[in-house]
């Protein structure tokens, strides 16, 4: 994995550093003990950013997050893996 930052990951998604520290805050963006985003947590927080542009709240994303229904920030971040995956793999590994 490359070095990364707030403001890298957040760069990367065309999001200011404030908006993408909110959503860590929030718990929606998963960081490492350095508090710069995981691969998984780039991934959620592409995830997040498509909920919030088709209007949902971060109220409403962090509801469903926590009753584990947003499994697709798992999916997304099997998509950046240079990786193939098979099907029994995929969804062993969300």
């Amino acid at each position: 994995m490359t070095s990364r930052s707030i403001a890298g990951v957040a760069g990367e998604l065309g999001l200011s550093a404030s908006t993408l520290r909110r959503w860590v805050a929030a718990g929606l963006v998963d960081i490492d003990e350095s508090g710069v985003p995981t691969e998984r947590g780039a991934a959620q927080a592409r995830v997040v950013q498509r909920l919030r542009d088709r209007g949902y709240t971060l109220e409403h994303i962090r509801n469903a997050s926590d009753r584990g229904v947003l499994a697709s920030s798992h999916l997304e971040a099997l998509t950046g893996s240079e990786q193939r995956w098979t099907i029994g793999q995929a969804a062993r590994e969300v």
